[in-house]
């Protein structure tokens, strides 16, 4: 287990304060922020590359915070991270291996490259590849040198989509097969698709963490939502603790019994479940906005001083500023911690 515990550090005007997470074998942990969170600063951290003001660092219950980066056995993969220009990808993949025998370094390389899918690449130069191709041929070499844990700094940044879902599903197969991974990025689909634990990192500071699924349904504040994809996502005091609350005049939603002592509560409501209507005489909202999403329409209605946002399937004939009434079928709510 890698076990991070209050680390501290300072960057001219910026700082990681007081960060602590665990990474046991075999997860595939993300570490979720905005560009300029300090995702990269804390990867180095754990990587070795540079020291920690302050805080500790074990792996495997040994004290890890003061070794060099040579003597940490993991392996890290950066962003638009490049191959040797003047070997072929056999000889890139077999660059660790130098230790072994030559029958068994091509034995290794050839394992590798089947298990990253660039067997038939083996003779090519990095000149001919394309930045999918390169980054599977990183990886190979990266796994050449059998890490404990595997680091990586946006990999999938400049690789088109094709590219990117080739090697999120070759991640996802190492995973399965018990490679373990710690991959920091601001796509949340990303982290979504591949991990089993997450950290949302902001400012500096590690504001959320756990299982994947928790952080996504239960956002710690309105700013985790947003940044996980929680579309509507609203806080509501209910200090009179009323069986019963508004989220704007003609809509209200019953709070559950065990919800009901609780001062303020969080409301989410997936865009699905909500539909929109042209309605003239009992209009409720005006639209707002209107986008293509991957899944449909993606509507924004303006409600007083909230905005509701539905995605629709077919569709409803509507323009930007006419009045429409809403309904929502399904809503989720929980207590604020």
């Amino acid at each position: 287990m890698l076990s991070i515990r209050q680390i501290n550090k300072t960057l001219g005007d910026f700082s990681l304060s007081d960060i602590s997470l665990e990474i046991h074998p075999g997860d595939y942990y993300v570490i979720l922020g905005q560009s300029g969170a300090g995702k990269s600063m804390l990867l180095d951290l754990i990587a070795g590359i540079t020291k920690v003001d302050s805080g500790t660092i074990l792996f495997r219950d040994r004290d890890i915070t003061k070794q060099s980066m040579s003597e940490r056995k993991f392996g890290i993969m950066f962003q638009g991270d490049s191959i040797f220009p003047h070997k072929t990808v056999n000889e890139n993949i077999a660059y660790p291996l130098n230790h072994l025998s030559k029958a068994k370094r091509n034995q290794e390389v050839r394992k590798l490259a089947e298990t990253c899918g660039v067997e038939s690449l083996l003779s090519r130069y990095s000149g001919s590849l394309s930045g999918g191709e390169v980054q599977r041929v990183v990886l190979a070499r990266t796994l050449a040198m059998k890490p404990d844990i595997i680091l990586l700094d946006e990999p999938m940044r400049s690789l088109d989509q094709h590219y990117k879902f080739q090697l999120q599903s070759l991640l996802r197969k190492l995973n399965r097969e018990g490679q373990t991974f710690i991959h920091v990025t601001h796509d949340y689909q990303l982290a979504l698709a591949l991990s089993n634990k997450l950290g949302v990192l902001h400012q500096g500071k590690l504001i959320q963490s756990g299982e994947t699924q928790a952080v996504f349904n239960h956002p710690a504040n309105a700013f985790i939502a947003a940044f996980t994809g929680v579309r509507n996502y609203f806080e509501i005091e209910n200090t009179a603790h009323q069986v019963e609350i508004n989220l704007s005049d003609d809509i209200r939603f019953s709070v559950p019994e065990d919800l009901q002592h609780k001062d303020k509560l969080r409301i989410m409501i997936a865009p699905e479940a909500v539909s929109v209507s042209p309605d003239e005489a009992n209009h409720q909202g005006v639209l707002f906005d209107m986008f293509n999403d991957q899944s449909g329409e993606m509507l924004v209605v303006q409600l007083e001083t909230i905005r509701l946002y539905a995605l629709v399937k077919t569709d409803l004939n509507l323009s930007v500023g006419q009045k429409v009434s809403v309904k929502i079928s399904e809503y989720r709510m929980i207590a604020c911690e």
